[in-house]
């Protein structure tokens, strides 16, 4: 098989280069790898390929990434172009009992695309395979497959925090894209919500963009599933709390801790109790709630927890709402990152390795998002390299076997 490097540097001017850089910044990020002792070469074999309504169109002439996971560092190790038919290979020399996880990437349209992780001396057939779409403005509308609203003691004594987890699925059969200054979905908040943000999920804060009673979602959704995940506060004056459902929701979940909570407006039934994190939640479902519908979240009032609690908590419930969706997964969503915590990182638990993933991809984000900028000026710069390096020391943190941060 014939595949063509590129010289040192080259990597970084590549914008699937934005795929999970954690040792330091891609502005500075060296193509070699450090030697390292009693190496071992790894066979690591695969195919790119975009799909189309004819049939599957080889991806020729494209870069492919390969990237390293582990707890000690991550980044890109190499970089390949395809050959004719969507084929490439790495012969990489890593530490014979090296037990990181290893993944490709590789961009379509701007976009990036992941393929599963895998790990051991061989990595072929399916675990390196990648498949890109076409981009489109237009198409069938984001659907919202299942909805998770999750109240905690975690807001202080006169408020709660509210987590609300999506899951959105493009039925079409390209990535959609944002039409202009438009969104590829929005979402509903409610007139009670304080200081709304992004949460843990697969959209990151800077895809998001927050308005009067709704939140917009910019980033690119390829076709599948992808989770959108918000947070905010609601003062305890303000329960009961009414949701609105604008759109047919496949699965509407309501979890709430206080014991006392009641949920009304669809056909929930009786609730049963969950502990998450040795924490007693309430937990009411809804099949097939109509468009039009409003739910109503009362009963709410008590004591609060500590705030790294809360974080750990949704790291939690996004990880189970995750593990429910990946029999359903049909295609790697647009940049998004290997699941660590469900395929063991390094001994992390599920939860924390859930959190890595996150992490990872918020700044995978971060840097597609700076270098689709045209001439940042030094101020965005300076914000770009901030946020990062935040973000980078809290990863660090994470699988140095910290507490996430709320």
């Amino acid at each position: 098989m014939r595949v063509s490097r590129f010289p040192p540097g080259r990597l970084i001017a590549g914008r699937c280069a934005a795929a999970l850089v954690i040792a330091a910044p891609l502005v500075a990020a060296p193509l070699v790898a450090a030697p390292l002792v009693a190496q071992a070469p790894r066979d690591i074999r695969g195919h790119v390929e975009i799909s189309r309504a004819a049939g599957p169109v080889p991806a020729a002439g494209v870069w492919v990434v390969l990237h390293r996971v582990a707890p000690d560092r991550a980044g890109p190790l190499d970089s390949v172009r395809t050959d004719r038919d969507g084929h490439f290979a790495f012969r990489p020399r890593l530490a014979a009992d090296d037990s990181a996880l290893v993944f490709v990437s590789a961009s379509h349209h701007g976009i990036a695309y992941f393929s599963a992780p895998g790990r051991g001396p061989r990595v072929a057939a399916a675990e390196a395979e990648i498949v890109a779409f076409d981009t489109s403005s237009a198409g069938p509308p984001i659907v919202v497959r299942g909805r998770h609203v999750i109240v905690q003691r975690g807001g202080g004594g006169d408020r709660r925090t509210v987590v609300e987890v999506y899951d959105l699925e493009n039925t079409g059969p390209t990535t959609r894209v944002a039409p202009g200054d438009g969104a590829t979905a929005t979402l509903p908040l409610p007139e009670a919500a304080e200081s709304p943000r992004a949460a843990q999920g697969d959209v990151a804060a800077e895809a998001m963009r927050f308005g009067p009673r709704q939140v917009e979602v910019l980033a690119p959704i390829a076709p599948g599933l992808r989770q959108a995940s918000v947070s905010y506060g609601v003062p305890l004056s303000d329960f009961p709390l009414a949701l609105a459902v604008p759109t047919r929701t496949a699965v509407l979940e309501v979890l709430a801790e206080d014991t006392s909570a009641t949920v009304r407006g669809a056909d929930f039934g009786e609730p049963t109790v969950v502990t998450i994190e040795g924490r007693r939640f309430r937990r009411w479902t809804a099949q097939d709630v109509a468009a039009g519908s409003t739910v109503t979240i009362g009963g709410i009032g008590g004591t609060t927890v500590p705030a790294w609690q809360v974080a750990l908590l949704v790291l939690m419930v996004v990880a189970l709402v995750g593990v429910g969706l990946m029999a359903h997964r049909t295609q790697q969503a647009s940049v998004r990152l290997p699941t660590l915590g469900r395929v063991g990182l390094g001994g992390l638990s599920a939860a924390r390795g859930d959190a890595a993933e996150r992490l990872a991809r918020r700044i995978a984000a971060l840097d597609a998002a700076f270098r689709a900028r045209t001439a940042p000026d030094d101020a965005a710069r300076a914000d770009y390299e901030r946020e990062r390096a935040e973000l980078k020391a809290e990863l660090s943190q994470l699988l140095a076997g910290g507490a996430p941060r709320p």
